[in-house]
């Protein structure tokens, strides 16, 4: 039998829209068992691949068949007398990109597990996924895995001075949207930009951080021209809480919610709403406390504003902290 040349993998885009890139495709443990499939089915073995190699910017291997076993005879001749003419290759990808040009996902790192022979090709459907473990995904699976793993290789880093809650109401969140659920919302606002004729979604997006870091810088400044205006806080403090809301807007926002304006005699007298207007606003302070304890952001906190530090600190636990 003449030898027949498979094209077994090429840059074009697949039913997942996600191009598998020849620089990012991994052969060598491939290389060390290169099995032949039939329709990428676990048992059927029905031969094995020659003379892999990459030329003109595709993947080429030449077929050699078991005949020994009945389906490797027959597939053998059905692959001679041009019945079966396709191989489809199967892929474990580790690294994504987006793709501004294409508006597709180039997979920049991915490793091939086998190649089997197949009825229907063609790029639009030679390929099926693996996860880590090697087990064979289902298109929703794989598509949801593709997802997952744009938002580990293009994770959503908004300027660190933004709130995130603005961003997440921004993409028509709840305001308790996580991060991963806006690196989620982000990356389906960005492909259905993609898809309309003349869209600039990338333009618009920072459009909108920068509208939102605006907005959010005006607010800042308001609050605490209020906090002045009602004796809360000094003149003097303004610079040192404009800071601390670009570093952390909630954090800032409670602090500022939670100092009183001075009272006079008359208010002193009716000293029992006054306090319970203090711990109100200490126990704001405590899960302001235990959202940073969480977070891990304590220490920066004590480090770049000690005095409120301190004072979140004494109202979680109702003594100045010891530490340096």
């Amino acid at each position: 039998m003449p030898k027949k040349t498979f094209r077994v993998s090429d840059e074009t885009i697949t039913c997942y829209g996600v191009r598998i890139l020849n620089s990012g495709l991994q052969v060598e443990s491939f290389l060390a068992n290169p099995v032949m499939l039939y329709m990428h089915k676990r048992g059927q073995v029905i031969g094995k691949w020659n003379n892999l190699r990459l030329e003109n910017n595709e993947w080429l291997a030449e077929p050699e068949f078991d005949t020994d076993i009945e389906l490797g005879d027959q597939v053998a001749g059905q692959v001679d007398r041009g019945f079966l003419n396709a191989a489809s290759i199967v892929a474990e990808i580790q690294e994504i990109v987006y793709n501004d040009e294409l508006k597709c996902y180039d997979a920049t790192k991915s490793v091939l597990q086998e190649i089997s022979i197949v009825d229907v090709g063609g790029n639009r459907n030679a390929l099926k996924l693996v996860d880590s473990r090697g087990e064979y995904l289902t298109d929703d699976q794989a598509k949801d895995f593709l997802l997952k793993l744009s938002n580990q290789s293009q994770p959503f880093k908004p300027n660190e001075q933004m709130s995130l809650v603005a961003i997440a109401l921004a993409c028509g969140l709840a305001e308790t949207a996580t991060q991963e659920q806006i690196t989620a919302k982000v990356i389906e606002l960005k492909a259905a930009a993609a898809s309309a004729d003349g869209t600039n979604y990338k333009e618009k997006y920072e459009q909108l951080l920068k509208k939102q870091k605006e907005d959010q810088e005006a607010k800042a400044v308001k609050l605490v021209d209020t906090a002045i205006s009602e004796k809360r806080i000094t003149a003097d403090q303004k610079d040192t809480y404009i800071k601390l809301f670009a570093a952390d807007f909630a954090l800032a926002e409670t602090v500022l919610a939670s100092i009183k304006a001075p009272v006079d005699l008359v208010q002193l007298a009716t000293g029992g709403a006054q306090q319970a207007a203090i711990a109100l606003a200490d126990d704001d302070l405590v899960k302001k406390y235990d959202e940073l304890d969480r977070n891990g952001k304590l220490v920066k906190l004590m480090a770049e504003n000690r005095p409120l530090f301190d004072q979140i600190y004494k109202a979680k636990w109702g003594k100045t902290y010891s530490g340096k």
